[in-house]
C-alpha cells in the first residue's frame, strides 16, 4: 500500500504512531520571484548553515531561494526582508544584488519539515 497523504500524513501517524509525525527539520525556507531582474542563468551561494540561489524565471524575472538554520519558529512577521538582509548580508551574489535592489514585497517563508518513515507492519 501506498499512502501519499502529505508530510502531514493522517496514515502514516495512524500506521506508525505519533513518533512519526512531521517535525521541524532545524532549518527555515525563503523564496520568490523578481520581476526586474532579470537573469539567464542558475546560481547558488552555500555559506555556513545558509544557501541563497536564483534560477531563470518563465517570464523573464528570477526566481530565488534562500534557507537558513534557524532554531523553530525564529521569524519576524512583516519584517522578513530585514531578517534576509542580516542573514545573507555579507554573502557574495546573486544574494547581494537581490538583496540591494530588493525594497518592498514579502518573501513566502516556510519552516521545513522532515518525517520519519516507517515500514509497514
Amino acid at each position: 500500500m501506498v499512502a501519499a497523504d502529505g508530510v502531514f500524513s493522517q496514515t502514516r501517524e495512524r500506521l506508525f504512531g505519533e513518533s512519526y509525525r512531521a517535525r521541524y527539520a532545524g532549518s527555515t525556507a525563503w523564496r520568490g520571484v523578481i520581476d526586474d531582474l532579470p537573469t539567464d542563468t542558475f546560481a547558488e551561494v552555500w555559506g555556513a548553515g545558509v544557501k541563497f540561489g536564483s534560477t531563470p524565471h518563465e517570464n523573464g524575472g528570477t526566481n530565488w531561494f534562500a534557507s537558513a538554520a534557524l532554531p523553530e519558529g525564529a521569524f519576524r512577521p512583516g519584517a522578513e526582508l530585514d531578517a534576509l538582509r542580516e542573514i545573507f548580508g555579507g554573502c557574495t551574489d546573486p544574494a547581494v544584488t537581490w538583496l540591494t535592489r530588493r525594497r518592498n514585497g514579502v518573501p513566502l517563508r516556510n519552516g521545513l519539515l522532515k518525517a520519519a518513515l516507517g515500514t509497514a507492519r
